[in-house]
Protein backbone atom coordinates (compact mmCIF):
# COMPACT_ATOMS: atom_id res chain seq x y z
CA UNK A 1 0.00 0.00 0.00
CA UNK A 2 1.28 3.45 -0.91
CA UNK A 3 0.44 4.98 2.47
CA UNK A 4 1.42 8.49 1.35
CA UNK A 5 -1.12 8.46 -1.49
CA UNK A 6 -3.83 7.13 0.83
CA UNK A 7 -3.04 9.83 3.41
CA UNK A 8 -3.16 12.52 0.72
CA UNK A 9 -6.58 11.33 -0.46
CA UNK A 10 -7.92 11.18 3.11
CA UNK A 11 -6.67 14.75 3.69
CA UNK A 12 -8.66 15.89 0.66
CA UNK A 13 -11.80 14.26 2.10
CA UNK A 14 -11.19 15.86 5.52
CA UNK A 15 -10.55 19.28 3.98
CA UNK A 16 -13.72 19.09 1.93
CA UNK A 17 -15.81 17.99 4.93
CA UNK A 18 -14.41 20.85 7.04
CA UNK A 19 -15.68 23.35 4.47
CA UNK A 20 -19.23 22.08 4.59
CA UNK A 21 -21.66 24.21 6.56
CA UNK A 22 -25.08 22.61 6.24
CA UNK A 23 -26.15 20.32 3.40
CA UNK A 24 -23.51 19.20 0.89
CA UNK A 25 -24.12 20.17 -2.73
CA UNK A 26 -24.25 17.69 -5.59
CA UNK A 27 -20.70 18.45 -6.73
CA UNK A 28 -19.38 18.02 -3.18
CA UNK A 29 -21.14 14.67 -2.83
CA UNK A 30 -19.65 13.50 -6.14
CA UNK A 31 -16.17 14.60 -5.08
CA UNK A 32 -16.43 12.80 -1.72
CA UNK A 33 -17.53 9.63 -3.53
CA UNK A 34 -14.64 9.91 -6.01
CA UNK A 35 -12.13 10.45 -3.18
CA UNK A 36 -13.43 7.36 -1.34
CA UNK A 37 -13.12 5.23 -4.47
CA UNK A 38 -9.58 6.52 -5.06
CA UNK A 39 -8.51 5.70 -1.49
CA UNK A 40 -10.08 2.24 -1.78
CA UNK A 41 -8.23 1.52 -5.05
CA UNK A 42 -4.96 2.72 -3.53
CA UNK A 43 -5.43 0.42 -0.54
CA UNK A 44 -5.91 -2.63 -2.80
CA UNK A 45 -2.75 -2.22 -4.88
CA UNK A 46 -0.61 -4.36 -2.54
CA UNK A 47 -2.45 -7.65 -3.09
CA UNK A 48 -1.55 -7.85 -6.79
CA UNK A 49 2.01 -6.56 -6.37
CA UNK A 50 3.26 -9.38 -4.09
CA UNK A 51 5.06 -11.92 -6.33
CA UNK A 52 4.05 -15.50 -5.94
CA UNK A 53 6.73 -17.80 -4.53
CA UNK A 54 8.23 -20.26 -6.99
CA UNK A 55 10.00 -22.28 -4.29
CA UNK A 56 9.47 -26.00 -4.53
CA UNK A 57 10.99 -28.35 -1.93
CA UNK A 58 13.48 -30.83 -3.31
CA UNK A 59 12.42 -34.42 -2.93
CA UNK A 60 14.34 -36.45 -0.33
CA UNK A 61 15.91 -39.54 -1.82
CA UNK A 62 15.62 -41.43 1.51
CA UNK A 63 12.04 -40.47 2.24
CA UNK A 64 9.33 -42.96 1.62
CA UNK A 65 6.47 -42.02 -0.68
CA UNK A 66 3.57 -40.76 1.27
CA UNK A 67 0.30 -42.56 0.99
CA UNK A 68 -2.22 -40.38 -0.71
CA UNK A 69 -5.26 -39.81 1.41
CA UNK A 70 -8.60 -39.43 -0.29
CA UNK A 71 -9.85 -35.84 -0.32
CA UNK A 72 -12.30 -35.06 2.45
CA UNK A 73 -15.91 -34.79 1.38
CA UNK A 74 -17.08 -31.29 0.64
CA UNK A 75 -19.34 -29.95 3.36
CA UNK A 76 -22.86 -29.40 2.28
CA UNK A 77 -24.00 -25.79 2.61
CA UNK A 78 -27.66 -25.36 3.44
CA UNK A 79 -29.48 -22.94 1.17
CA UNK A 80 -29.91 -19.43 2.46
CA UNK A 81 -33.38 -18.72 3.77
CA UNK A 82 -35.45 -16.49 1.57
CA UNK A 83 -36.63 -13.41 3.38
CA UNK A 84 -40.20 -12.59 2.62
CA UNK A 85 -40.92 -8.92 2.27
CA UNK A 86 -44.27 -7.32 2.60
CA UNK A 87 -45.57 -6.00 -0.69
CA UNK A 88 -45.48 -2.24 -1.00
CA UNK A 89 -48.91 -0.68 -1.09
CA UNK A 90 -49.90 0.81 -4.41
CA UNK A 91 -50.58 4.51 -4.10
CA UNK A 92 -53.47 5.91 -6.09
CA UNK A 93 -52.38 7.99 -9.07
CA UNK A 94 -53.44 11.57 -8.76
CA UNK A 95 -55.26 13.00 -11.74
CA UNK A 96 -54.15 16.38 -13.05
CA UNK A 97 -56.93 18.69 -14.03
CA UNK A 98 -56.76 21.26 -16.80
CA UNK A 99 -56.03 24.03 -14.26
CA UNK A 100 -53.16 22.22 -12.54
CA UNK A 101 -49.54 21.85 -13.58
CA UNK A 102 -47.32 18.89 -12.66
CA UNK A 103 -44.72 19.62 -10.01
CA UNK A 104 -41.15 19.57 -11.28
CA UNK A 105 -38.71 18.04 -8.83
CA UNK A 106 -34.95 18.59 -8.56
CA UNK A 107 -35.25 21.86 -10.47
CA UNK A 108 -34.18 24.73 -8.17
CA UNK A 109 -35.37 28.19 -8.99
CA UNK A 110 -32.28 29.96 -10.32
CA UNK A 111 -32.20 33.69 -10.84
CA UNK A 112 -32.09 35.18 -14.31
CA UNK A 113 -28.67 36.71 -13.56
CA UNK A 114 -27.32 33.25 -12.77
CA UNK A 115 -28.78 31.69 -15.91
CA UNK A 116 -27.38 34.52 -18.06
CA UNK A 117 -23.88 33.24 -17.28
CA UNK A 118 -24.61 30.15 -19.36
CA UNK A 119 -25.92 31.88 -22.47
CA UNK A 120 -23.67 31.14 -25.48
CA UNK A 121 -21.57 34.11 -26.53
CA UNK A 122 -21.61 35.10 -30.20
CA UNK A 123 -18.22 35.61 -31.86
CA UNK A 124 -18.16 38.78 -33.99
CA UNK A 125 -14.57 39.36 -35.11
CA UNK A 126 -11.77 37.01 -36.11
CA UNK A 127 -10.05 36.99 -32.71
CA UNK A 128 -13.26 35.98 -30.97
CA UNK A 129 -13.88 33.25 -33.53
CA UNK A 130 -10.39 31.87 -32.98
CA UNK A 131 -11.01 31.97 -29.24
CA UNK A 132 -14.18 29.91 -29.69
CA UNK A 133 -12.50 26.96 -31.38
CA UNK A 134 -13.28 23.53 -29.84
CA UNK A 135 -10.80 22.06 -27.37
CA UNK A 136 -10.13 18.38 -26.73
CA UNK A 137 -9.15 18.44 -23.07
CA UNK A 138 -9.61 20.93 -20.24
CA UNK A 139 -6.21 20.02 -18.76
CA UNK A 140 -4.42 22.18 -21.32
CA UNK A 141 -7.16 24.78 -21.77
CA UNK A 142 -6.17 27.10 -18.90
CA UNK A 143 -2.92 28.96 -18.36
CA UNK A 144 -1.32 29.31 -14.93
CA UNK A 145 -2.72 32.83 -14.58
CA UNK A 146 -6.22 31.63 -15.52
CA UNK A 147 -6.03 28.83 -12.96
CA UNK A 148 -5.02 31.26 -10.20
CA UNK A 149 -7.76 33.71 -11.21
CA UNK A 150 -10.56 31.14 -11.31
CA UNK A 151 -9.37 29.34 -8.16
CA UNK A 152 -9.26 32.56 -6.12
CA UNK A 153 -12.39 34.29 -7.46
CA UNK A 154 -14.75 31.42 -8.32
CA UNK A 155 -13.69 28.57 -6.01
CA UNK A 156 -12.77 30.57 -2.88
CA UNK A 157 -9.09 29.61 -3.20
CA UNK A 158 -9.84 25.87 -3.11
CA UNK A 159 -7.34 24.54 -5.66
CA UNK A 160 -8.36 20.90 -5.09
CA UNK A 161 -12.00 21.66 -5.83
CA UNK A 162 -11.05 23.52 -9.02
CA UNK A 163 -8.81 20.69 -10.25
CA UNK A 164 -11.32 17.96 -9.41
CA UNK A 165 -14.12 19.89 -11.09
CA UNK A 166 -12.14 20.11 -14.33
CA UNK A 167 -11.32 16.40 -14.12
CA UNK A 168 -14.97 15.48 -13.59
CA UNK A 169 -16.33 17.72 -16.34
CA UNK A 170 -13.62 16.59 -18.76
CA UNK A 171 -14.98 13.02 -18.55
CA UNK A 172 -18.51 14.00 -19.63
CA UNK A 173 -19.63 13.31 -23.19
CA UNK A 174 -22.20 16.11 -23.46
CA UNK A 175 -22.78 19.66 -22.20
CA UNK A 176 -25.89 19.06 -20.07
CA UNK A 177 -24.25 17.15 -17.13
CA UNK A 178 -21.33 19.59 -17.20
CA UNK A 179 -23.75 22.51 -17.08
CA UNK A 180 -25.50 20.95 -14.08
CA UNK A 181 -22.20 20.74 -12.17
CA UNK A 182 -21.26 24.33 -13.01
CA UNK A 183 -24.74 25.59 -12.13
CA UNK A 184 -24.47 24.03 -8.66
CA UNK A 185 -21.08 25.66 -8.17
CA UNK A 186 -22.35 29.02 -9.44
CA UNK A 187 -25.23 28.85 -6.96
CA UNK A 188 -22.96 27.84 -4.08
CA UNK A 189 -20.30 30.50 -4.67
CA UNK A 190 -22.59 33.27 -6.07
CA UNK A 191 -20.86 33.67 -9.42
CA UNK A 192 -23.54 36.07 -10.63
CA UNK A 193 -22.63 38.83 -8.14
CA UNK A 194 -20.31 41.77 -8.78
CA UNK A 195 -17.10 41.26 -10.71
CA UNK A 196 -17.46 37.49 -10.42
CA UNK A 197 -20.07 37.45 -13.19
CA UNK A 198 -17.68 38.41 -16.00
CA UNK A 199 -14.96 36.06 -14.72
CA UNK A 200 -17.49 33.24 -14.42
CA UNK A 201 -18.81 33.90 -17.93
CA UNK A 202 -15.33 33.51 -19.41
CA UNK A 203 -14.72 30.35 -17.38
CA UNK A 204 -18.02 28.80 -18.51
CA UNK A 205 -17.34 29.82 -22.10
CA UNK A 206 -14.07 27.86 -22.03
CA UNK A 207 -15.86 24.79 -20.63
CA UNK A 208 -18.47 25.05 -23.39
CA UNK A 209 -15.74 24.81 -26.04
CA UNK A 210 -15.12 21.24 -24.84
CA UNK A 211 -18.58 20.22 -26.08
CA UNK A 212 -18.88 22.19 -29.34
Amino acid sequence: MDIQKVKSTVKKITRLLDQLTNEASAIEKDLILEYLRTAYDQALTTESEIPASNFEPEPNAHSLPEKENPPPPEPSIPPSPVMETDPQPTLPRAEITAHEKPTEFNQPDHSSALLNLFKPLTAHDLSEKLGAQPIRSLKQAFSINDRLLYTNDLFEKNADLFADTLKMVDNYESWEPAKSVLLNLATQFHWEKGEKSEIARQFIKTIQRKFT
